[in-house]
């Protein structure tokens, strides 16, 4: 019995946060990150994401990747609190 196999590359494609994502299966999308980092490590670790070392979301390589915990919701936080305005009830007067 004979299989037959086509051997496809997965091409990456570049994610708004300047990372990169394929395509796995039909419809599944999944950090480049990620995947070396499972690769290499193992799983993902329950409330981490893939870190750059350097900062740079286009250096996936091993070196540069370890799992760390998500600074984004941290950011989102400060900004929606820096764009309340400043009458809003619970800020100081004055400033």
């Amino acid at each position: 019995m004979k299989i037959k196999r086509k051997g496809r590359f997965i091409r990456p494609q570049r994610a708004p946060g300047g990372g990169y994502y394929v395509h796995l299966g039909s419809m599944k999308k999944r950090p480049v990150a990620h995947l070396v980092l499972e690769a290499f490590l193992g799983p993902r670790p329950p409330k981490l994401a893939a870190r750059y070392i350097d900062g740079n979301p286009t250096n996936p390589s091993a070196r540069n990747l370890y799992w760390g915990k998500r600074k984004r919701r941290a950011g989102l936080k400060r900004r929606r609190i820096a764009s309340q305005p400043m009458n809003s009830p619970g800020m100081p007067s004055g400033l």
